[in-house]
């Protein structure tokens, strides 16, 4: 696979392999997210458990992953083993949280990949992946913790992607994700925590 860097286009030898999940995929996918992002919430969701344990995320998880599979992502290694997903949507009648007119983009979320293999072009090929052949605008939202820019912000930028707007301190803490984040027993500072907004434009 060809990812765009610094110095043009330089080839990805992939030991691992993309595909569209299927609901053999659900458990893995639903782990992988559980211990990299906390809470899956697709469509403008809220849990009341607040500071809940793994075990009950997993469980608030299932369902919603369930119902969303077909739009997801998955990174396969060579055992067969999930190791990376992300989940490609339409952003038709979601909550406008960023103030930039949802309904016009396709949204690219719930991007984790698997500790073992974070820096080997895991996220740059799943966003290749849902990038490739789509001819609309593609919406990301990228995490960050006291950093400049977000963790993804490389692989988004590999893939076309331009920041065009930061939301701000606090942005996850007064949107009520903290209770179910994957940090909300490592004593951060949710004030360091917020959102920058990545978007592709199709190419001309």
């Amino acid at each position: 696979m060809e990812i765009k860097g610094n110095k043009g286009y330089r080839q990805i030898p992939m030991d691992f392999e993309i595909r569209k999940a299927e609901k053999k995929d659900i458990a893995d996918i639903n782990q992988l997210i559980t211990e990299n992002l906390g809470f899956f919430c697709d469509d403008d969701c809220d849990s009341s458990e607040e500071f809940a344990d793994d075990e009950t995320i997993i469980r608030l998880n299932e369902k919603q992953i369930a119902e969303a599979v077909s739009d997801f992502r998955v990174a396969l290694n060579k055992d067969g083993k999930v190791i990376g997903c992300c989940i490609l949507k339409h952003c038709d009648g979601e909550r406008d949280v960023y103030g930039i007119g949802l309904n016009r983009y396709l949204e690219i979320g719930s991007v984790a990949v698997h500790k073992e293999y974070r820096k080997k072009s895991v996220a740059s090929c799943l966003f290749s992946e849902c990038c490739k052949g789509r001819n609309q605008t593609i919406l990301c939202e990228g995490w960050t913790y006291n950093t400049p820019k977000a963790h993804v912000h490389h692989a988004l930028a590999q893939n076309g992607f331009k920041m065009v707007k930061n939301m701000g301190p606090s942005y996850y803490k007064n949107n009520g994700a903290c209770p179910t984040c994957v940090k909300r027993f490592d004593g951060c500072n949710p004030d360091l925590c917020t959102a920058h907004i990545y978007i592709r434009e199709p190419k001309k």
